[in-house]
């Protein structure tokens, strides 16, 4: 039955409802502007990322501006979008294609996604958006049209095959980039995890999961994790006027961020084991003076409860490694985590 499916029907239908989706990438077919958005848009809504996209193509208009950038300052656009290591790898390609390839995203499908940070999925959407190559870009809406068009429950290896068989035939046409986007609208405008509108889908005919009477049971959703919750210490010790904050250098989701120094305790940790705490991970050597507050931070399946408290510092050092004595000014210019700049607005605004 999915057999009959033509892509000039579905191309019709993208073309017809492009406009109620209004997207700015989608108003180019620069590669580079292509793939900041795909970047972007991995694992963060259209809504959130709009205005992201805007600021950084104002601020980086190509490649070579990313390459000639410094990754603080690239953190700093990126914060609060999440994901950081994202706007890491990107940074690193950008040098690699500004050194290696003459400031030119190469055209070379096998050469692009050898880049860091580049997988199928982004080297497919860009190499089909922007050079109108028939490569697959199987996000989790594609995937999730495709799984219900063939009817197909358990996500496995050989299921994936049969998905990508089907999706390769849609692509042999002469827009193939538009294929992959009308694919990803049709799973999020209509074909959504739990309950899809079927009754406004062009594949309404040519469903199996819809034809069975319990589309949502196509594919199997994956097990949700349980959220596990987290309570930390925040230290806010001043001095003159100077917020002491670190820079993070080890290698983990956010490297090269700023944060004030931060423990993780529990309900047995009184004011002397927290402060012996600071003494262990940070060196430092502090006086607890007064509790500030507290603040919640949702993290994908962590809630982090902060208790805010302000301490005065044994002995104050001018330099410390990988420490700073910052001014207000200087916080808002420097890259926070989302959470760190809450933990950063209650200072400021206590």
């Amino acid at each position: 039955m999915h057999n009959t499916i033509k892509s000039e029907d579905i191309l019709y239908w993208y073309f017809k409802n492009k406009n109620k989706r209004n997207m700015p990438w989608r108003l180019t077919s620069d590669p580079y502007k292509i793939w900041v958005s795909e970047i972007m848009l991995q694992q963060t809504q259209v809504k959130t990322v709009i205005p992201y996209y805007k600021k950084w193509i104002e601020a980086f208009p190509n490649i070579k501006s990313v390459a000639k950038s410094s990754l603080d300052i690239l953190l700093k656009h990126w914060e609060g979008l999440g994901y950081y290591s994202r706007c890491r790898n990107f940074y690193k390609a950008a040098k690699i294609i500004n050194k290696v390839y003459g400031g030119v995203i190469p055209k070379d499908y096998h050469d692009f996604l050898s880049l860091p940070g580049v997988g199928e999925y982004t080297a497919g959407a860009i190499f089909s958006i922007a050079f109108k190559e028939k490569t697959p870009a199987v996000d989790t809406n594609i995937n999730r049209v495709l799984y219900r068009i063939i009817g197909l429950k358990k996500q496995s290896k050989y299921n994936n095959t049969r998905m990508l068989l089907l999706l390769n035939r849609m692509l042999n046409c002469n827009e193939p980039g538009n294929i992959n986007q009308a694919l990803m609208d049709i799973g999020s405008l209509f074909c959504k995890s739990k309950i899809p509108t079927c009754s406004d889908c062009i594949f309404i005919n040519n469903c199996k999961a819809y034809q069975s009477g319990n589309p949502e049971n196509y594919p199997h959703a994956k097990r949700q994790k349980k959220i596990r919750k987290i309570k930390l210490s925040a230290a806010i010790i001043t001095h003159n006027g100077l917020l002491l904050i670190k820079k993070r250098t080890a290698s983990n989701l956010y490297k090269g961020f700023w944060h004030v120094p931060l423990v993780e305790i529990d309900e047995r940790y009184n004011t002397k084991k927290i402060i012996n705490k600071y003494k262990e991970q940070f060196q430092l050597k502090l006086i607890h003076k007064s509790k500030l507050g507290s603040i919640k931070h949702i993290l994908s399946h962590r809630l982090m409860s902060v208790d805010i408290s302000s301490y005065e510092i044994c002995k104050y050092e001018k330099e410390l490694d990988n420490y700073k004595w910052a001014s207000n000014k200087e916080l808002l210019d420097l890259p926070f985590s989302v959470m760190d700049r809450k933990i950063l607005e209650f200072y400021i605004s206590s």
